[in-house]
């Protein structure tokens, strides 16, 4: 079909340099959360450093001991402390929304958008009438109230790492004091753990740098998905479009199998939402689906493009060593 944007198996979602963006501005707030902590925290405890066999600390191989005597008022300013820090930072209000993230959410869904109505303005003259390019779409209550739903989502997620984030470090701080280790292993545990350090000593490493990422590549994802589902819906019921999404796959190496699968094939927005509403479908999920117009059987008019896509498939599962088994 004339016109119709051409399906990209190597970015169906368009996030790659967004989320790279975001993920910079993750690593930013850690190392800020990581510097702070350490200040007005790890540096200010001053424990009793002794040997546990008696003799003097500075002895070659003494094992030392460090006894903090911290009170329990002291315990809990260490905790509020940590806490008012991730909070302040990783919660930190942005220029238009709640949260600085959500932001990049927005933007996504603003992209998913202006991609379905591109694609439902070639194939469908009483949409491209009614809605003739992407600022007759952003300006309608119904874009404004969904846009209002998946910031919120993203709000919430924040909450959740961010919540996370302060049991960690009160975890690592707590563990630290009890088991009687040095400021100094505290300072390696944390940046270790929020930083993806590799001096860490716990197999903490790598998780709130980790968990950062997939925040960012699903949050972005799962937003410019939602925009593209939610403008077909729109579609159909203003106008009575009879609409399909056309699955397109990020046909990578890392690609999960029953995703790659679906390439090339139309679903209805049930099937759709079904398939992500399966537990862990939409983590670090890069596929995309398009709207397309069917007939009254249910098919959509671009045959070429859909055989295009089934041998872009078919050429996926052979790279990766995939073999069908036979009928």
């Amino acid at each position: 079909m004339a016109g119709f944007p051409a399906p990209n198996i190597l970015d169906p979602t368009k996030q790659k340099g967004r989320e790279k963006r975001a993920y910079a501005d993750f690593r930013r707030r850690l190392r800020a959360i990581n510097s702070e902590i350490q200040e007005r925290v790890i540096d200010q405890l001053q424990p009793r450093e002794i040997a546990v066999n008696g003799l003097r600390a500075y002895l070659l191989n003494a094992e030392k001991v460090y006894i903090y005597e911290l009170d329990y008022l002291q315990l809990r300013r260490i905790d509020e402390t940590i806490a008012e820090i991730i909070q302040r930072i990783m919660m930190q209000r942005g220029e238009q929304y709640d949260n600085w993230f959500q932001a990049y959410t927005a933007e996504a869904y603003q992209q998913g958008a202006a991609y379905a109505q591109s694609s439902l303005a070639v194939q469908s003259a009483v949409y491209a009438s009614s809605y003739s390019n992407i600022e007759s779409v952003l300006f309608t209550p119904e874009y404004q109230r969904r846009i209002a739903v998946v910031t919120s989502r993203t709000f919430n997620s924040m909450e959740k790492f961010s919540g996370d984030l302060i049991t960690t470090t009160r975890q690592i701080l707590g563990d630290t004091i009890a088991q009687g280790k040095s400021p100094r292993y505290a300072a390696e545990l944390l940046k270790g753990y929020l930083l993806d350090n590799k001096g860490d000593k716990e197999g903490a490493a790598r998780r709130a740098a980790s968990r950062a990422a997939t925040i960012a590549r699903t949050e972005l994802g799962v937003s410019y998905r939602s925009a593209v589902m939610d403008e077909s819906q729109r579609a159909s019921e203003s106008l009575g479009l009879v609409t399909k999404l056309l699955w397109v796959s990020a046909l990578l190496s890392t690609t999960r199998l029953d995703h790659a699968s679906r390439h090339g094939k139309t679903y209805t927005r049930a099937e759709v939402t079904d398939f992500y509403s399966k537990r862990g479908q939409a983590i670090n999920c890069r596929c995309s689906q398009t709207p397309v117009v069917v007939d009254e059987n249910g098919d959509a008019f671009m045959t070429k493009i859909i055989s295009k896509m089934d041998a872009q498939q078919k050429r996926w599962e052979e790279s990766q060593g995939i073999k069908k088994k036979a009928a």
